[in-house]
């Protein structure tokens, strides 16, 4: 499988880079031959306390070996368990940098972070066998493009069914009791020359309008290698935000085009 990838992103109007609290993985870009790719967005939730780093943590860990799409409850007990580790660590380092927890902070450590997730595997077992599998929890979206149409709109098909309130997977296990049933998967086929991406909800729900009107935003999405003239993400979302076409979040964008 010959692929192209290449990744964007952008913290809200007005944050610094380091108040980003979306993520990606791989952090990849340029040409590839594998039998096989997983890559993954999470969008945190900034109500949550450190949902930047959970994001972080979800996609690095969903992409082993497509860890989250083979057993999703499994996925949601490791990560729990490799955050608490994790945590015990960001603690002492507080500690040694003289910067200990505070009393305000305690709270949101105690209910955890919570974000999205989506993440997609694409597979090549032979020249008849082109597949590839999905899955979400949250409104961070996958978008499949072949021919110059969309024929994969995943978790969400239409800008209207976005909603401020998304199923959303905690650092906490407490908070997970339900959240399996709300996971949604899917599969299809690929073809060579289509192109896949991965976006956090506020460019994909700019992205499903602009479908809906007629229109092809993927060409407005940033460059891996395609003969089209594309514009820089940032340039791009710029101009979004400024006409209130887009929401003023985190934005974050994988590309992948099969050769």
């Amino acid at each position: 499988m010959n692929y192209m990838i290449d990744s964007s992103w952008l913290p809200k109007e007005g944050n610094t880079l380091l108040e980003y609290e979306d993520a990606f993985y791989p952090k990849l870009t340029g040409s590839y031959e594998k039998e096989q790719v997983t890559v993954a967005v999470s969008d945190g939730a900034s109500e949550s306390m450190l949902s930047g780093k959970w994001a972080e943590f979800l996609v690095r860990l969903s992409c082993k070996k497509g860890s989250c799409i083979v057993n999703f409850d499994v996925f949601i007990n490791r990560s729990c368990r490799g955050w608490k580790l994790w945590l015990k660590s960001y603690i002492k380092t507080r500690k040694r940098n003289f910067k200990p927890i505070l009393w305000y902070e305690e709270p949101g450590l105690i209910a955890g972070a919570f974000a999205s997730l989506l993440c997609l595997n694409l597979h090549n077992e032979n020249d008849h066998n082109s597949n590839w599998d999905a899955i979400a929890l949250g409104d961070s979206c996958l978008f499949q493009v072949r021919d110059n149409e969309l024929i994969t709109s995943f978790p969400i098909a239409n800008s209207s069914q976005f909603d401020s309130r998304p199923y959303l997977l905690s650092s906490n296990p407490t908070n997970n009791t339900h959240v399996s049933k709300h996971v949604k998967r899917l599969s299809g086929q690929w073809q060579k020359n289509d192109s896949f991406f991965l976006m956090t909800d506020a460019l994909a729900a700019w992205f499903l309008k602009q479908v809906e009107d007629g229109e092809t935003p993927w060409i407005s999405i940033l460059d891996s290698g395609t003969t089209n003239y594309v514009q820089p993400l940032g340039e791009l979302v710029k101009y979004l935000r400024e006409r209130g076409a887009i929401r003023n979040d985190d934005v974050s964008v994988i590309r992948l085009d099969l050769r």
